[in-house]
C-alpha cells in the first residue's frame, strides 16, 4: 500500500492501532505529547494500598477510542478488499527439467537475462518467480494483468531469437505449461 497514517496519542489504543496498521502495510507515525508515557503509563493512577487503578472516565474514553480504531481498521480492510475484488489477474505456470549437460548456474543466468529482457518489457507484466525442487524440476510463475497479455507474451516467446539459448536448455518432453485466472484479494 505505502500510505502514511498519523496516530495522535501513544497510549494502548494508539500503539495497538499503529501495530495493526503496520501489519497491513501502512507507514505509521505516532505522536505523543509526553513520549516517556507511551503505552498508557501516564493514565495509571496510584492509590495507597490499592495498587494500580484506572479512572472510570479514562476507561470509557479508551473503550470508545478502541472501538473507533477497530471500526477504522475494518473500513480500511473492507475498502481495500472491495477495490481488489473485481481485479482479475492471470498466472502462467511452466514446469520443466533441464537437458543433460546444462548446470543450474547456466540456467539461472539465462533465466535472469530473459526475465530482465523479454518478460519484464511485456505489456501487463506484474511479477515473476522461479524455483527448483530437489528432483531438478524447475517452475517459473509469471503474473499478468490480462489473459491477452499472457497470450501476447507466449506468441512473442515463440518467435523471439533472444530466448533461443534459454529454450535450448529445456528438455522438451518434460515441459508443461498452464494459464490460470485468479481474483486478487487483500494480502496479509
Amino acid at each position: 500500500m505505502g500510505s502514511k497514517v498519523a496516530i495522535l496519542g501513544g497510549g494502548v489504543a494508539g500503539m495497538t492501532a499503529a501495530h495493526e496498521l503496520i501489519k497491513r502495510g501502512f507507514e505509521v507515525v505516532v505522536y505523543e505529547r509526553q513520549a516517556k508515557y507511551v503505552g498508557a503509563r501516564m493514565r495509571i493512577v496510584y492509590y495507597q494500598n490499592f495498587g494500580r487503578c484506572y479512572p472510570k472516565t479514562r476507561r470509557w474514553a479508551m473503550k470508545k477510542l478502541a472501538l473507533l480504531i477497530f471500526f477504522m481498521l475494518f473500513l480500511v480492510s473492507f475498502t481495500q478488499a472491495q477495490k481488489h475484488k473485481s481485479k482479475m489477474t492471470y498466472i502462467e505456470i511452466a514446469k520443466f527439467k533441464l537437458k543433460e549437460g546444462f548446470t543450474d548456474e547456466q540456467f539461472i543466468e539465462a533465466e535472469k537475462n530473459v526475465r530482465n529482457g523479454l518478460i519484464k518489457s511485456q505489456k501487463g507484466f506484474i511479477s515473476c518467480e522461479t524455483g527448483v525442487d530437489a528432483d531438478g524440476t524447475w517452475v517459473i510463475v509469471v503474473h499478468w494483468e490480462t489473459l491477452a497479455d499472457s497470450e501476447a507474451s507466449m506468441q512473442k516467446w515463440a518467435t523471439e531469437a533472444s530466448v533461443d539459448d534459454f529454450k535450448e536448455m529445456i528438455e522438451p518432453t518434460s515441459f508443461r505449461m498452464g494459464v490460470y485466472d485468479s481474483k486478487a484479494f487483500l494480502k496479509n
